[in-house]
């Protein structure tokens, strides 16, 4: 049988070394939680570029349905006046139902690039967002797969620190 010493230095050891193992474990198990965490964030970075894709979209098609609403909008407004002047019994081809249509489709014609203008820098930070969120996807991957690669190494890193602290501890008794 083995002297109380003895038995009391390999009892020792025996804790030491579970709980670095259980250390070990727990560094994995952390590792683990944590790419998964950035694996599902790259999956909500992803459905959010998905959405700011179809807002860009939607802000360029509602504003070409505005910009050709805003011509019709002047042709009628044309048509309106060229339409009162010949009620009133002015020429529709002198040169102030002229100067009026022409000043009115001027102004059509700058309300519609407005609209267009507007939809486009609007589409356009959307699609900047977009741009982003496939970034933020893109870098919470990676750093999954980093965490991955890393965490056995962390593991037994964790692990080879606990044994050699328990050696020195018992060492120290010995």
């Amino acid at each position: 049988m083995c002297d109380p010493i003895t038995l009391s230095l390999i009892g020792g050891a025996i804790g030491v070394a579970g709980t670095g193992g259980l250390e070990a474990l727990g560094t994995y198990t952390a590792a683990q939680a944590e790419a998964e965490a950035s694996e599902f964030t790259a999956k909500q970075a992803l459905n959010n570029a998905k959405i700011a894709d179809i807002k860009a979209e939607d802000v360029e098609r509602r504003g070409a349905i505005e910009s050709s609403k805003s011509e019709l909008q002047t042709k009628r407004d044309i048509g309106e006046q060229v339409t009162a002047g010949a009620a009133a019994g002015v020429d529709v081809g002198s040169g102030v139902i002229q100067g009026l249509t022409a000043e009115t489709a001027q102004s059509g014609a700058a309300d519609v690039t407005t609209i267009q203008r507007n939809a486009a820098l609007e589409a356009w930070g959307f699609k900047t967002q977009a741009d982003a969120f496939r970034g933020e996807a893109s870098l919470a991957k990676s750093k999954a797969k980093t965490i991955k690669r890393l965490a056995p190494i962390q593991a037994f890193s964790t692990l080879l620190s606990g044994a050699t602290s328990s050696s020195a501890s018992l060492l120290a008794l010995a």
